[in-house]
């Protein structure tokens, strides 16, 4: 069942939001008293609210999911950039105008932030915190963080970024980007950290991880390059062409992970630091035909890839694929193994070998292939297409 809008479990206050610029309505002997209204009116004072809880919800422990699986509740909403839209013991739920923190397990709403007067561009959550970016004309001029758990706003700035930006992050680092460059701003005071774009090339959407930022660059009569920036600074640690045809960057954590087609067959190069090829393997069980569509997770040591139609694993620091499997959409890994949205459910599956350990109806099926998925206690939940919806 669908859960209202009705705010439920901790103390509530409301809070009305005065962002970024003081209002700079100046009356002069009531020579202005007629465009003052209309001015306040059109304001973001005017046109913000922000609604907080008293307290985080409690994150439920993990536990096994139930078979059949019901659906709790749902809510149409746009998707986040990247990651999981869950924090702790709250749901995140965004839609052109607000942005809300449900109860994982009932689906009231906690806290909301609304902006009547401004559009959402793109939104995710990084570290238990909010990031979203809205435009009120053509570009995304406004970010602001709340508090995942409570909606509290941590700070908020103007920026100028493009209307179709998509937002990444990792710890300490926000990157707004698109094909033209990337934008960079630290989590914890808004300041801005870096900006890289390539003249006469266009920018795949960065991958974030421990060795910094891989992006892909495809440039006017050159090949492409793949090339790692510092995740802090921006600067170029090396740049090297890309290893065959429709290459995509996988993964940068204990090494840069790459697919591409080699010799027609799929296959997956790895690179140390410093730019130095460690290694490769083909494999044609790796099919793909949209590199924009790959996408993987670092887990336990683990890269699990998603190609748009085939999800895998491989073991960082080697070169052999560890398991291969058809789905439709991305994984979650937990301590007890992944989960993986299938066409009428969800599939566990063990970790290291891919066996398959449960297949999970979900008695009111699976409207779209998700974006995103997660585990919360004793429910999982996708993001995509469909709006958010939590099954248990």
């Amino acid at each position: 069942m669908s859960a209202g809008l009705s705010l439920a479990g901790s103390k509530v206050s409301d809070v009305k939001a005065r962002l970024w610029t003081a209002l700079g309505v100046v009356v002069v002997l009531g020579v202005l008293a007629a465009v003052a209204v209309p001015v306040v009116r059109a304001s973001d004072w005017a046109n913000t609210t922000l609604r907080t809880a008293a307290s985080a919800a409690s994150q439920p422990p993990l536990a096994a999911l139930p078979s059949p699986l019901n659906l709790r509740w749902s809510a149409p909403g746009i998707p986040p950039s990247s990651g999981q839209p869950v924090a702790g013991g709250t749901v995140v739920v965004a839609s052109q105008h607000r942005i809300e923190g449900r109860d994982a397990a009932t689906g009231a709403t906690r806290w909301y932030y609304q902006r009547d007067n401004a559009s959402l561009c793109a939104w995710l959550i990084q570290d238990g915190v909010v990031f979203a970016a809205y435009r009120k004309t053509a570009g995304c001029r406004d970010l602001t963080a709340l508090d995942a758990g409570t909606g509290a706003r941590k700070w908020y700035r103007n920026a100028d970024l493009d209307p179709d930006i998509t937002l990444t992050a990792m710890s300490g680092v926000l990157i707004a980007g698109n094909a033209e460059g990337l934008f960079a701003v630290d989590t914890g005071g808004s300041l801005d950290r870096w900006s890289y774009q390539k003249p006469g090339c266009r920018l795949s959407r960065p991958v974030l991880g421990r060795q910094g930022v891989g992006v892909l660059l495809t440039c006017a009569n050159t090949p492409s390059r793949i090339t790692l920036l510092d995740a802090y600074t921006g600067k170029e640690r090396w740049i090297t062409p890309a290893p065959g045809a429709q290459p995509a960057v996988l993964a940068v954590d204990q090494e840069v992970s790459v697919l591409s087609i080699i010799n027609g067959q799929p296959t997956r190069t790895r690179y140390d630091p410093t730019g130095k090829r460690l290694g490769a393997f083909s494999d044609r069980a790796l099919t793909y035909s949209d590199p924009a569509k790959v996408a993987a997770t670092v887990y336990s040591g683990l890269i699990i890839g998603w190609t748009g139609n085939r999800v895998f694993a491989v073991r960082a620091g080697t070169d052999r694929l560890l398991w291969t499997t058809s789905g439709t959409g991305p994984v979650t890994a937990t301590p007890t193994g992944a989960v993986l949205a299938s066409a009428d459910g969800f599939v566990e599956l063990a970790l290291v070998s891919g066996r398959t350990s449960r297949s999970i109806l979900a008695l009111a099926g699976i409207a779209a292939p998700p974006t995103a998925i997660a585990r919360v206690g004793a429910s999982v939940l996708t993001a995509g297409p469909d709006g958010t919806r939590v099954y248990g």
